[in-house]
Parts: structure tokens; C-alpha cells; sequence
């Protein structure tokens, strides 16, 4: 979506207002890997119903017990749409045993550090979702990036503040600067960015890599291959797909509103997650359940039920006048009865891809006046990013993040969990190799982390988001609508946000 002016088209449609007890503050801090096993993902005991066929049984629902609203999936978009029906009778459910998607944090030392999401981007002074946040407290505790606080990590150096200090890039930032002034490319389309309709079907249609080919602007002088190499780094962190399988639409659309300013939060859009379920349950104690997968969510009566199953195996089943599937939209499919085969056909059209998380324990600070750069060339991570940026380090020490963004093929592998020695070792020597210039020792490194995220990313292929494939596959049904990243194709907290809301409001108008 168009991540700097977010929600200027959505307006009061969404209803925004003018993303804690100690339960809350734990909703988005899973339990913390161990030695030898991964956090992240828990879907184990889902992959049974969803995956390997086992029957769901599907018991009745409690008599007279009616829920306004139900939300399905308590990733940012789950937690957003029930923040917004918050006055409401609803219910989210989650089927790990914390909330928050990929938005999640660990705590070590005193230094809360994300293990998925790990900032938002910047926003317009007074806009709709600056004010969203400012309704949280976030503005309070967030710290805002800067191009001298980015870098690069290249033959074990560091070159802070790369655009600067390659003059070559000059020519490209200062075309890129004046696309992101003027000329910024929207998702969803609206014909006033200063783009021609045939314009954005053309880049749309092409990948990232064709487009970039065509040279700077009108002077049509190459990028510089270096400049190449981040851009396409860059977009294998954001979208987990490179410049050649990526609509050149989309990879423009991200990578210019990431030369503006970010805010980072202490342990990243876990706080997010946290400020939103604090005035949740601060409304109605007991609105989020967690620990337990939907399974089933079937029409009936003009009403919905939603079965859910427990990691032992024990069903339930819950009434509702509406719900919000804050699913990625191929568990959707296999969750939702009765969706019509062209919004089916529409979905199998969508690719998720996997990444994992490394966050390295550090004795000591190596890098305490950046927030992090692209790690190039010749290794499977594409950035760095220093956890204690917007986390105070109490005890000096450091946790420095690596992300290793994957391809489908690649996805059993990560799944394997004997597969977490050979990625700690590959990441201790990544560490070494990155960080050979700031004089790291191997006795520096105390522990290694990993996250493992099977499905995080969806990522627009050239000519999706213009064909109107997100909207199919979003298609709603009377009394039930869809939000999340893949809602439009763009894998960012913005599109989380302003479906959630779309999706709340949609709610609220059916119940009315």
C-alpha cells in the first residue's frame, strides 16, 4: 500500500480515533527458544486438520452465548480489528500460545529485541495512522531512523551512511529522492501520483530488474552495480523474492518509502501488538484466547460458528453475528466453508515465503551508533539490525539480528527441527565474517537465536497487484470479511493495519 500516506484515502470510513497488566505484556513474548530448538511459527498441532487431513469434530456452540463479532488469527491485522470493535461483544482467537503474527519480541539482559517484524514505517505529521499511533503511547518510545544511522557491510567493513560516502550513488538517490516527492507509486492505485494508468500497468507487468535496467530517469545512466546489489538485497529482506521476480510496481513502492525516515520500537511491532492488547482487555478482561487453532468457521442460520481445536485434540465451537478471518488467505481456504472457486482459483495464486531469525547474544556493543545496513556480498543474510537502537542495553551488552529470507523450496528444510544446528553454525560464521572489521572475537558471540517464520511474506509477482488478484482472493461473504498483509500484496504493518480497519468498520456497518 502507499506506506507514506496511509489511510488518507481510507478516512473516517475505517473509524479511527481521534499497531498493560502483566497478562498483556506477555501476549507478544513467546517462550523463548532454547538450546537446540527454534521459536517462531507453532504449528504442529494445526498441520493435522489443515494439512494431514485429521477429522474435526464440531460440537454445538453454547446455548444463548452470541458474540458480536468474532476475529479469526492474532497476528497485527487479528489484534488491530479487535482493538477497533473493542466496544463490542468480540472475541480473538489465536492458535499460538501468544498473540502478534510475526510481531513478537525475546527478552535478554534487559534488552527486548524482535524475533519477525522489527519497525514501522515513517508517517505524515497529523495523519490518520500518526494519530493511531500517538493513540497508543508508541510516539513516546519509539526512535526514528536516520540515512547516517544505515550501512553497509561489504569485504568486513562498515560503510556508514553509504549514500553519502559513494558519491557514484549520487545520480540515483537524487531521482529517487524526487519520485518519492512527487511521483510516489500507490498501492492501491489512484491515478493522482503523477503516473499515467498504462504507466503503472507497464511496471506492474514488469519485474524490478527490467525496469532498474531501463537507467536512471530520463538520462537513462546505469545504476551503479554496487547500488544494484543493495536495491536487490533491499527487496529479498522486504518481500523474501529478488528484483527479477518481483513487480517493478511494488519493489518501487517499498524501497522509496524506506529511504524516508522509520521508527523502531523497543523489541519492534511486538509493541505494537502490546500497547492494542492492553486497551483490549483493558475494555473486557478475557476478549483473547489464545493456544487454540480455528479449524472451521461455517455459515449457519445467517450467523457464523467458528470451531476451534487445542493442542490435545478438544474442539469447541463459538457463535457469531459476523467474523474477520485474519488468516493468510491459503489457510483461509482450507478453514472457510463455501468460498467460490474464483476467489479459491484467486488465492492458489498467491505465494507466502518462509524466513528465519537470527539474533545474536553479544558480551559487548560492536555497533552502538547505527541501526543496522545491508550485509553484501556472497552470504544468504540480507541485513543487520542492532536491537538496542530503541532498547537500552542496562548491562552493555548487545543483541545483533541477521535475516535469512528463503525461497518455497527451501521451506521443509527450515521446518526439519534437526535443521537448527547447521543454521547456527552458519550464522556464528556469517557473525564472524560481517563483522570482521569491528574487531569481533568468537568469544564476543555468548549464544545464538533462531526464529523460524514458515509463511510470513507474501510478495507480488509482475502483474498481480494491477490484475485485481488480492481484491479477488479478499472477496467477502455476507457477515464475514478478510484482512491481512496479503490483502493487497504488500508484506508491511501498513497493510496490516488499514485492512483491520477496513474490515472493522465493515463489522460495525452490518451490525448497525
Amino acid at each position: 500500500m502507499n506506506r507514506r500516506r496511509f489511510l488518507q484515502t481510507l478516512g473516517a470510513a475505517a473509524g479511527l480515533a481521534p499497531w498493560l497488566a502483566r497478562r498483556s505484556l506477555r501476549a507478544s513474548q513467546p517462550p523463548t527458544s532454547g538450546e537446540g530448538r527454534y521459536s517462531g511459527d507453532e504449528a504442529s498441532f494445526i498441520h493435522r486438520y489443515l494439512r494431514d487431513g485429521d477429522s474435526v469434530e464440531t460440537p454445538q456452540p453454547e446455548p444463548g452465548r452470541i458474540f458480536d463479532a468474532i476475529v479469526v488469527g492474532g497476528g497485527v491485522a487479528g489484534v488491530a480489528a479487535t482493538y477497533k470493535l473493542r466496544d463490542m461483544d468480540v472475541l480473538l482467537i489465536e492458535k499460538d500460545r501468544t498473540i502478534g503474527g510475526v510481531s513478537k519480541k525475546e527478552v535478554w539482559e534487559g534488552i527486548e529485541y524482535p524475533i519477525g517484524a522489527a519497525y514501522i514505517g515513517g508517517t505524515d505529521p497529523g495523519s490518520a495512522l500518526d494519530k493511531f499511533y500517538r493513540e497508543l503511547g508508541l510516539h513516546k518510545e519509539w526512535r526514528k531512523t536516520s540515512e547516517q544511522e544505515e550501512a553497509l557491510f561489504t569485504g568486513g567493513e562498515l560503510i556508514r551512511d553509504f549514500w553519502k560516502n559513494h558519491p557514484d550513488f549520487t545520480p540515483a538517490r537524487e531521482y529517487f529522492k524526487q519520485l518519492l516527492e512527487n511521483r510516489y507509486p500507490d498501492i492501491p492505485f489512484t491515478g493522482q501520483s503523477g503516473w499515467s494508468r498504462d504507466q503503472y500497468l507497464a511496471m506492474d507487468r514488469a519485474n524490478f530488474s527490467d525496469w532498474l535496467a531501463r537507467g536512471i530517469g530520463k538520462t537513462g545512466r546505469p545504476y551503479p552495480p554496487l547500488l544494484l546489489s543493495v536495491i536487490d538485497c533491499y527487496c529479498r529482506a522486504a518481500f523474501c523474492a529478488g528484483l527479477k521476480e518481483l513487480s517493478a510496481w511494488a519493489g518501487l513502492n517499498f524501497f522509496l518509502a524506506d529511504m524516508g525516515s522509520s521508527f523502531v520500537l523497543p523489541g519492534g511491532n511486538a509493541r505494537v501488538v502490546e500497547r492494542m492488547a492492553e486497551r483490549i482487555e483493558g475494555a473486557k478482561p478475557g476478549r483473547i484466547v489464545a493456544g487454540r487453532a480455528v479449524v472451521r468457521v461455517a455459515a449457519k442460520n445467517k450467523r457464523w460458528l467458528v470451531t476451534t481445536a487445542s493442542a490435545d485434540g478438544k474442539f469447541s465451537t463459538y457463535e457469531a453475528r459476523a467474523v474477520v478471518v485474519a488468516l493468510p488467505k491459503f489457510v483461509a481456504a482450507r478453514v472457510v466453508d463455501g468460498i467460490p472457486s474464483a476467489q479459491l482459483g484467486a488465492i492458489s495464486q498467491i505465494r507466502t515465503r518462509p524466513y528465519l531469525v537470527v539474533n545474536g547474544l553479544f558480551r559487548r556493543r560492536l555497533l552502538p551508533d547505527i541501526y543496522g545496513g545491508y550485509t553484501l556480498p556472497g552470504n544468504p543474510f540480507t541485513d543487520l539490525g542492532v536491537a538496542e537502537f530503541a532498547s537500552r542495553s542496562p548491562s552493555g551488552k548487545s543483541v545483533l539480528a541477521l535475516y535469512y529470507p528463503m525461497t518455497e523450496a527451501q521451506r521443509g528444510k527450515l521446518l526439519l527441527d534437526d535443521s537448527f544446528a547447521g543454521f547456527q553454525a552458519q550464522a556464528r560464521t556469517a557473525f564472524q565474517s560481517i563483522l570482521a572489521g569491528q574487531r569481533m572475537k568468537p568469544e564476543d558471540l555468548l549464544d545464538v537465536k533462531l526464529t523460524r517464520w514458515g509463511h510470513a511474506v507474501p510478495y507480488p509477482r509482475p502483474g498481480q497487484i494491477s490484475s485485481g488478484l488480492f481484491e479477488a482472493a479478499s472477496k467477502p461473504a455476507r457477515g464475514l470479511w478478510y484482512c491481512g498483509q496479503d490483502s493487497d500484496g504488500t508484506p508491511c504493518i501498513e497493510t496490516a493495519l488499514q485492512s483491520a480497519f477496513e474490515a472493522a468498520a465493515s463489522v460495525r456497518k452490518h451490525l448497525s
